[in-house]
C-alpha cells in the first residue's frame, strides 16, 4: 500500500494530477450555473465599490502628505489603524460607543487635521462628497 502512495507523487502522476484539478473546476462551474451569474451586472454593488475605492485613494494621497509617508498603500494603513486605535482607547473610556459615532469622530480628527495642515480644499471637498453619496446609498 506504502508503494502505490509512493507511486502517485512520480513526475508523470503529478502533473496529470494538476491537469485534473482545473478541469474538475471547470466542470464544477458549468454544472452550477456560475456562468449564467457572472455575466449578470450588480450596479449597486459596482458603484459602491467604485465610491469606495475612490474614498480611499483621495484619503491616501491626502494622509501622505499629512505625514510625509512615501507611499500610498502604507497611508491607507495608518488611517485605518487609527481607527483600531481610537476603538482601543475609547473602550476603556466608554463602552457603548457604535462603530458610527467611532467613524464620525476618528474623521473629524483626520479632517480637522487636514484643514490644519492646509490640505487641498477640493480633494477634502471631494471625499466629502463621497461620504454623502456613501451613506445616501446604504
Amino acid at each position: 500500500m506504502l508503494i502505490k502512495i509512493k507511486n502517485i507523487f512520480k513526475f508523470k502522476n503529478l502533473y496529470l494530477l494538476t491537469i485534473l484539478i482545473p478541469i474538475n473546476y471547470f466542470k464544477n462551474l458549468i454544472n452550477d450555473g456560475f456562468f449564467n451569474n457572472i455575466f449578470s451586472v450588480n450596479y449597486f454593488n459596482l458603484g459602491s465599490t467604485f465610491l469606495i475605492f475612490l474614498y480611499f485613494y483621495f484619503i491616501a494621497n491626502l494622509v501622505r502628505d499629512l505625514l510625509f509617508l512615501d507611499n500610498k498603500s502604507f497611508s491607507i494603513v495608518v488611517y485605518l489603524t487609527s481607527f483600531f486605535i481610537f476603538d482601543y482607547i475609547t473602550l476603556f473610556v466608554h463602552q457603548e460607543f457604535t462603530f458610527q459615532v467611532n467613524f464620525i469622530i476618528v474623521n473629524t480628527i483626520w479632517f480637522l487635521a487636514f484643514f490644519i495642515k492646509k490640505g487641498n480644499k477640493k480633494t477634502l471637498f471631494i471625499i466629502s462628497l463621497i461620504l454623502f453619496a456613501l451613506d445616501f446609498i446604504f
